[in-house]
């Protein structure tokens, strides 16, 4: 059995998809922390104290007091979320297996610095970072708290975000079925099975996926769940039966990025069936014990409101 690191890490969070996705990687490193709840509903996120940790004024933020080797002491800010997740694999993520000796340990929730499938990771987790996490924060903006008018008041802003929101979660829905279906490239091609499904010897212990990347659950599947676990509180149902527009089939083929066709915003309709891979994969990493437990920092899940300022 893998010892667990004698860690000593300070997590600034709140109860939303930025901070869960932090929490949920530390319960699946397996490592302690104490948690700070920042009160995001009375601006202590933007407090002088908490911008000495986190310049931007959001949540998560980290404090990693961990000692060093020969009991030198550290005390390591780091912010924002893509940043944290790879720290925290990059530091503490190396499966302990004498039958792989270093350079190339293999490495929980990633793979090894500068493998093929370690920039495919990197590639997932900053597009997850540039596209769902702040559109999703604008649906959920116009739908739950601009103003406290409500949806009816903002139609066309509101109708935007949903309909990108959408097209987003097609091209992770796309990228699950080919996962599941065969070695392709994200291109479509069988050039090449750079990022796609591969045999794993860990896949037993991760379950069958399909994962985004490779053979098994890295962060770019955690940091994607976070949000997509929250969709219904976008106004997004993944079983679909909305009979909302949806821009797009197949990725960006029928539109332009904002999933618009000829300037008119009118798509294709979803119809009934929503996103059914993604909403199994979904289910999946749902029934972890560690995301359960990542799920309930700093306190017990539920689909509540949040503050889009975090």
């Amino acid at each position: 059995m893998e010892a667990v690191p004698e860690t000593d890490i300070i997590l600034y969070t709140s109860g939303s998809p930025n901070g869960q996705k932090i929490s949920i990687i530390l319960e699946e490193l397996g490592l302690k922390y104490k948690v700070y709840e920042i009160q995001i509903n009375k601006n202590e996120q933007k407090e002088d104290w908490y911008h000495r940790i986190n310049p931007n004024g959001s949540i998560p933020a980290i404090i990693d007091k961990t000692p060093i080797s020969r009991g030198k002491t550290q005390e390591r800010r780091m912010f924002g979320g893509a940043s944290i997740m790879l720290y925290l694999c990059q530091k503490y993520g190396v499966n302990s297996n004498p039958l792989t000796p270093p350079p190339h340990p293999p490495r929980k929730l990633s793979y090894p610095f500068d493998h093929p499938l370690y920039w495919e990771v990197l590639s997932w987790l900053t597009w997850l970072e540039s596209t769902i996490g702040p559109t999703q924060n604008q649906a959920n903006h116009f739908l739950h708290h601009h103003d406290h008018q409500g949806p009816s008041h903002h139609p066309y802003a509101l109708t935007r975000s949903q309909k990108e929101l959408k097209r987003l979660y097609t091209i992770l829905e796309t990228r699950l079925q080919t996962q599941s279906s065969q070695n392709l490239t994200a291109a479509g091609t069988q050039a090449s099975t750079a990022g796609c499904l591969q045999p794993s010897s860990s896949s037993s212990s991760e379950g069958q996926g399909p994962w985004i990347v490779g053979g098994k659950m890295t962060i770019a599947d955690l940091a994607c769940f976070a949000w997509v676990n929250w969709s219904e509180w976008a106004g997004v149902r993944l079983g679909g039966g909305d009979g909302d527009e949806v821009g797009v089939r197949d990725g960006v083929r029928n539109g332009d990025a904002n999933g618009e066709r000829d300037g008119k915003g009118k798509g294709e309709k979803e119809g009934e069936t929503g996103f059914p891979t993604l909403k199994k994969w979904c289910e999946d990493i749902r029934r972890r014990d560690s995301v359960k437990k990542g799920l309930d920092v700093p306190g017990p899940f539920q689909m509540k409101e949040y503050d889009d300022e975090e």
